[in-house]
């Protein structure tokens, strides 16, 4: 899935994890950077607030941060389909202990 598609599902099951962290980052690379913004401007509180670069990079580290929050079918990888594993679909799926398949 796209950061986007997450980033949404993060706001829409999950709003206020995701708020009260978006709000710590927000913060966070506030203090990291005192004088420029992202994109290279000066960074003021109203630039920050409507910086596309900045909200971005704050969305990017929201989801890094809560990325357990995510369900599986959300964090899975897809494979190549020259990869060895599942050569027909093309995914990645979970593979289950010999003990589970009975």
């Amino acid at each position: 899935m796209k950061e986007k598609e997450k980033i949404d599902w993060l706001k829409s099951h999950c709003y206020s994890e995701f708020a009260s962290m978006y709000g710590k980052v927000f913060d966070d690379l506030t203090e990291t950077q005192p004088i420029f913004c992202v994109c290279g401007k000066l960074a003021t509180g109203l630039h920050e607030r409507t910086c596309k670069k900045f909200n971005n990079k704050v969305e990017r580290e929201v989801l890094r941060r809560l990325e357990h929050l995510l369900p599986y079918y959300l964090t899975r990888k897809k494979l190549r389909y020259g990869s060895k594993r599942n050569h027909e679909s093309g995914t990645q799926d979970a593979v289950l202990p010999e003990e589970s398949r009975k």
